[in-house]
């Protein structure tokens, strides 16, 4: 399986990028036709038919895209997971942009209420910043494990379809 990205993904992803209004993203419907004997396929036969092409196929899916810092001189490539920059990030915004909810009377009421709700000691206003820069990338890893599970693929059926079971 190629890391790199095909060229046809990454006009669709310029084209996304330079339009925050256009959004491509791709989704996929499934219409079941009768069967050559008759019937059609149980939700058990479709998880079957998955499991079967899971191993190979559904890499892909557990992996980000990683667009390279080159001003477009390369092409963007899929990663397992994400990777120290996206972390890095996403710390830095969760620690610059706190600061914005403490901009009015009424934003700072509502957050020290919720964080006594929640049992925090007002030491935690002082202490935040320090422990969102100490997570580390097993850590992220690891919440992300049990936020999301281990990448078991999910189903959805939409109306009443005869014959298959709610769960």
């Amino acid at each position: 399986m190629s890391d790199q990205v095909t060229p046809l993904d990454a006009i669709f992803l310029e084209l996304e990028e330079a339009d925050d209004g256009s959004h491509m993203h791709i989704g996929a419907a499934l219409v079941f036709e009768p069967l050559p004997g008759g019937g059609t396929p149980t939700l058990e036969d479709v998880r079957g038919l998955i499991a079967e092409r899971r191993s190979a196929d559904m890499a892909r899916f557990r992996q980000v895209l990683s667009t390279p810092r080159t001003g477009g001189l390369s092409w963007p490539t899929w990663e397992d997971g994400p990777g120290e920059d996206e972390l890095a990030k996403a710390k830095a915004y969760l620690v610059g942009s706190y600061p914005l909810r403490f901009d009015s009377s009424t934003k700072i009421a509502a957050q020290l209420l919720t964080l006594q709700q929640e049992g925090f000691s007002p030491a935690y206003l002082d202490e935040r910043n320090a422990r969102i820069a100490a997570v580390t990338m097993a850590d992220a890893r690891r919440v992300a494990a049990r936020l999301f599970g281990g990448g078991e693929l999910l189903v959805a059926v939409a109306g009443r379809p005869a014959g298959i079971d709610a769960r």
